[in-house]
């Protein structure tokens, strides 16, 4: 089949728009004609390279959680991604993600089936970090009794990664932009048939409003959705799935249905499953500033658990705000 002027015209504009973004396609038709062309993202993290929606940078990530997910953590060697439903905003995707995709499958199909991880970096020369950091931990460290996880990707770098993905989130109605003009775009060819359709649909998880800027957020996600241009891969041995291990969150009180990933961490002696699966390794974990009288028990039994279940320690101290938060 030759290829049309509209598929040619539509992918000049689409890599104006979003530069270094490869796309596929499937088309249909017959050798005379071509009645519908669909385009969507490739599997692998490779093909964004250049792009808004990668990032290679490997180490000093950091993630907020609670004492006793941390523990889970260790004890489970493994970290959860969460799907969509699980955002603290409802409205998140729909930001950006409800410009492209009108279809309410579709739309039920990301929020169930894409699983993200929210990362931070925490920049000690940016002006007013002390001020900054005692408002992350009051938001996402449990009011400092929570504690801080540092990160590093591990063992398999993200060019290699297969239906994963990871960038800095985008924020504010300007960064977005380019998706609306794409959807214009398409509306014109498309204004008498669909003649061409298109799946971005994980790339508006990187896109949040600007009220969230303070944020600075990175995002890993996995798209293992049901409704796209390809089967989700199952990663088997010996005949039985090992990737991805999907579960439903069995204390959900959401009329939503909440499942989480199960992502491998790094331990010693680690054997991957697979060298497009990225797996974080813990460098250190900061406990929180609440941590006044007992800091020295819980690094003991944190410390305890991770040379039990990882075969190796991270540095466990506790966060610096302690002096200022109790005046000692």
């Amino acid at each position: 089949m030759k290829i049309t002027t509209s598929e040619i015209e539509f992918e000049d504009s689409f890599y104006t728009l979003f530069p270094n973004t490869k796309i596929s396609c499937f088309r249909y038709g017959n050798e005379e004609q071509v009645y519908h062309v669909h385009y969507f993202l490739p599997l692998y993290n490779k093909h964004l390279k250049g792009s808004d929606y990668f990032y290679d940078e490997i180490k000093n990530y950091s993630h907020f959680t609670s004492i006793e997910s941390i523990k889970g953590i260790i004890t489970s060697r493994s970290i959860r991604l969460y799907n969509l439903n699980n955002l603290k905003d409802p409205r998140e995707y729909t930001y950006a993600g409800g410009i492209l995709n009108k279809d309410p499958k579709r739309l039920k199909d990301s929020l169930d089936n894409l699983f993200n991880l929210s990362l931070i970096k925490l920049d000690k020369n940016e002006k007013g970090f002390m001020s900054k950091k005692f408002n992350m931990w009051r938001l996402y460290g449990k009011d400092g009794k929570g504690c801080l996880i540092n990160f590093e990707f591990s063992i398999t770098p993200p060019l290699d990664w297969h239906e994963f993905y990871f960038a800095p989130i985008k924020y504010g109605i300007e960064k977005k932009i380019n998706i609306s003009r794409l959807k214009r775009y398409l509306d014109n060819i498309n204004r008498s048939s669909e003649k061409i359709g298109i799946d971005l649909d994980p790339l508006p998880c990187f896109h949040k409003s600007g009220l969230y800027r303070m944020e600075k957020e990175f995002r890993l996600l996995y798209d293992g959705r049901e409704i796209k241009g390809y089967k989700p891969r199952n990663i088997t041995q010996n005949g039985i799935k090992i990737f991805p291990n999907i579960f439903v969150e069995p204390r959900n009180r959401s009329t939503k249905l909440i499942k989480y990933l199960d992502l491998p961490i790094f331990k010693s002696a680690f054997q991957n499953i697979d060298e497009s699966i990225p797996i974080l390794k813990i460098n250190s974990i900061t406990l929180g500033y609440q941590f006044k009288n007992n800091f020295d028990r819980k690094r003991s039994e944190l410390e305890s658990l991770a040379n039990q279940n990882l075969g190796y320690v991270p540095e466990i101290t506790r966060s610096l705000l302690s002096k200022t938060y109790w005046g000692k």
